[in-house]
């Protein structure tokens, strides 16, 4: 995942939320693994451990499995805790489309 920092003062990121949802199925959560700075006026990526929902794979490997070709609606969000009381806590949302075709997988963002 990538966070922004417009700021002109770095921030620490204490940890990150994530739920992703596969065809509306609440597939997995994702936690930060450890604090992370993020530079004035820079981006970093970081890394967020995720695991599966217990029978969540029920729903969506059949997907994978299946016939040739799908397009299956996707959405991660959740919030990000910054160590800094002027940013807050940042909500975040993005929505999308995962296609498998014969040429393998591919994710189109959308929202």
């Amino acid at each position: 995942m990538r966070v922004d920092n417009p700021h002109h003062d770095s921030f620490q990121v204490n940890d990150a939320n994530v739920r992703l949802h596969l065809a509306d199925a609440h597939v997995a959560n994702g936690r930060l693994g450890e604090p992370i700075v993020v530079a004035a006026n820079d981006s970093t990526e970081i890394d967020v451990l995720v695991e599966m929902v217990p029978g969540a794979a029920f729903s969506w490997i059949p997907l994978f499995m299946g016939g040739p070709d799908f397009k299956v609606p996707f959405e991660v969000a959740g919030t990000i805790y910054v160590d800094e009381a002027s940013i807050g806590n940042l909500p975040f949302r993005q929505k999308g489309i995962v296609e498998k075709t014969p040429q393998g997988i591919q994710i189109y963002p959308g929202s």
